[in-house]
């Protein structure tokens, strides 16, 4: 994460550090602060004012923590109060593996008047008061593996539950966001072919998402009505960019697709073939498109 005096650098249990863009030197670094992933960390730092956030949702351990992004101090740590459902009698888990685990990436909204940290973990999603990590509200879901970010739209919360059998939800928001509101506040919950890795993105309040085997859909995102779904090829791992009124796609196979941003009907209006495999969602600047593929980095532009 690049800001004009500073480039963070995260790696989960493996060390985090601001490093002086111009001189390359570091500035401080983290090695305490620690979860045992399992299948390794995913999760990516935000940036919100002075605090540099940090989620560990690993198997051994669940919490969200900030740190002083000019020192690096700790300033505050909440840890998940998810009631899992997978103790025995004497309180240690029944099973070693992925059920406990997240690679959330989360985001601030300013809800009622507080700046709230919205963060979807394993089993759980929270909101937190951002300046001092406090839980405000929880709701309640199955996944795990949760990586997508949440969305907003006016009044409404956009949430993704994670990577097996991945449910969106559409959660109201209000003044009463206090305590376990899952039966409250959730207002739809699309049960089926949703993204578990690839963000979807919001479009003049329709969400257009993909799900890894490339089913792409478009659904009304204040009722989560299906408009319509079709397929494209491949594995789909980036999120798609907006292009105006058209949506970038890309896929393990090195394709793109341009598909228009249409709450109608799919249109596939342009295809386009690089020479190696694409994992990362493109990024826009300067006039061009770049793309990170598995060797190389592409930047296509008119010009």
């Amino acid at each position: 994460m690049l800001e004009e005096d500073a480039l963070y650098v995260h790696f989960g249990t493996y060390g985090t550090a601001r490093i002086d863009p111009a001189t390359g030197e570091k500035v401080w670094e983290r090695r305490d602060i620690n979860a045992r992933h399992y299948r390794g960390p995913g999760s990516s730092p935000i940036i919100h004012g002075d605090l540099l956030i940090l989620t560990f949702d690993g198997i051994d351990q669940q919490y969200v923590t900030a740190l002083d992004k000019k020192t690096g101090k700790s300033v505050w740590k909440t840890a998940r109060t998810t009631d899992y459902g997978d103790l025995d009698k004497d309180a240690h888990p029944t099973r070693d593996g992925d059920m406990r685990k997240a690679y959330h990436t989360p985001a601030v909204f300013a809800i009622e008047g507080k700046e709230v940290l919205v963060s979807v973990g394993s089993r759980a999603a929270f909101g937190y008061e951002v300046k001092t990590g406090q839980q405000l509200w929880t709701i309640r879901h199955g996944g795990f593996n949760a990586a997508i970010p949440p969305i907003r739209l006016d009044d409404r919360l956009i949430l993704n539950t994670g990577s097996e059998r991945a449910h969106t939800l559409g959660v109201r928001i209000d003044e009463k966001m206090i305590g376990d509101i899952t039966e409250s506040h959730v207002l739809w919950d699309r049960e089926k072919r949703n993204a578990s890795e690839s963000s979807p993105v919001l479009v003049n309040g329709i969400l257009y998402q993909t799900t890894r085997g490339g089913i792409i859909s478009a659904l009304d995102a204040k009722t989560g009505k299906d408009l319509w779904e079709d397929r494209m090829e491949g594995q789909h791992l980036p999120g798609p960019v907006v292009l105006g009124d058209k949506l970038l796609f890309s896929n393990d196979r090195g394709q793109t697709f341009l598909v228009r941003a249409s709450p109608e009907k799919f249109e596939l209006v342009g295809k386009n073939q690089l020479a190696e495999p694409i994992t990362s969602s493109a990024v826009v600047a300067d006039g061009g498109i770049f793309i990170r593929a598995k060797g190389a980095l592409y930047k296509i532009s008119a010009h």
